[in-house]
């Protein structure tokens, strides 16, 4: 699904051929290009088609937002957790790429504080899913690049006295509720994409075993 892991022309048919799976258009989606921070863009119908055919024409940002039909939101991943946002009432949606970077920058709660700015969402019925992507028992990092902070720490297991593992989606479920999501709003896919060979590729996986890099897609709208 990625440019930058497989020829222009390869990737582009993946995509269509995904897409088509489910009922989406090529030119009807914005694709993005992650920052690894805590950008949030609002796109537009008029963005429609961005990224999708060449790289360059990415749009820049960590999460996007919209409240327009007809337009789908395009983000491809391989461990980082695609967590996509719906409010039911105004029909908003949402997608966020949460890498280890953009947790620490509190993305997830982030994007739930725009939508109530920018649509006017009841954070209360807000509708979140946590997609595939790395759990605790495949996500190892240096202590030392773990911040010292005791909300990390509730989410951190040593496995020696320099690793420990992360609770990545502990974290950002949390940080959810935090903002005002309800408990039962938050559906976590159970995928662990980092221990799981076939179906879903992983970032962390090709690096230990010598597998191609990949990603896979997720997508987001409303008609």
């Amino acid at each position: 699904m990625s440019f930058k892991y497989g020829p222009r022309k390869e990737v582009r048919a993946n995509r269509m051929r995904f897409l088509r799976s489910l009922g989406a258009r090529f030119d009807e989606c914005v694709a993005m290009s992650v920052n690894d921070a805590d950008s949030i863009r609002r796109v537009r119908v008029k963005q429609k088609g961005r990224g999708m055919r060449i790289p360059e024409d990415a749009v820049k940002a960590d999460a996007f937002i919209t409240d327009e039909k007809g337009l789908f939101l395009f983000l491809f991943t391989a461990d980082c957790l695609p967590i996509a946002y719906l409010d039911p009432r105004t029909r908003a949606v949402a997608l966020a790429h949460l890498s280890f970077k953009s947790s620490r920058e509190n993305l997830a709660s982030k994007v739930v504080l725009r939508m109530r700015e920018e649509f006017g969402t009841d954070v209360s019925e807000l509708l979140v899913r946590i997609g595939p992507g790395v759990h605790k028992n495949s996500y190892v990092k240096k202590i030392s690049d773990i911040p010292r902070s005791s909300r990390w720490k509730r989410f951190t297991d040593k496995v020696s006295s320099e690793e420990a593992k992360i609770d990545l989606i502990g974290y950002n479920r949390e940080d959810l509720l935090a903002a005002g999501v309800r408990a039962r709003h938050i559906h976590i896919d159970d995928i662990d994409t980092a221990a799981t060979s076939g179906k879903y590729f992983s970032h962390r996986r090709s690096v230990r075993i010598g597998e191609p890099e990949r990603r896979f897609a997720t997508v987001i709208g409303i008609r």
